[in-house]
């Protein structure tokens, strides 16, 4: 079933609204997409969404994602947003989620500590 942007983004609203938080929105949002494209953008939105404190939620969201090419970019662009607040094992696990190149690039920065931000 396609849900137009409008509707996607009401249901967000009205459920942040009523729940309290996004994070918590998202089987009630994402869940409504097939598997597939349509899903994993809904969750790369929400990754995008999450604050520094929610790594276990990236890290769940992000699992959800079935194309490797937009969960890579998801988790990296969360990263890049919120390195310095993350804990170095915290990242690090989240780095294993990213393609083999830039997993390792970022393996790399949170394993050196004169790449730390």
């Amino acid at each position: 079933m396609t849900v137009t942007f409008a509707r996607w983004l009401s249901s967000i609203v009205v459920c942040a609204m009523a729940i309290g938080g996004l994070a918590s929105c998202s089987r009630s949002v994402c869940g409504d997409e097939a598997p597939g494209t349509a899903r994993d953008a809904c969750h790369y939105e929400q990754i995008r969404a999450l604050g520094p404190d929610q790594v276990n939620q990236v890290d769940t969201l992000a699992r959800q994602i079935e194309d490797s090419v937009v969960r890579s970019a998801a988790v990296d662009y969360w990263l890049r947003d919120h390195r310095a607040e993350v804990a170095r094992e915290d990242g690090k696990a989240l780095c294993e989620l990213l393609e083999a190149g830039a997993a390792g690039r970022c393996l790399r920065s949170f394993s050196a500590a004169h790449l730390q931000p």
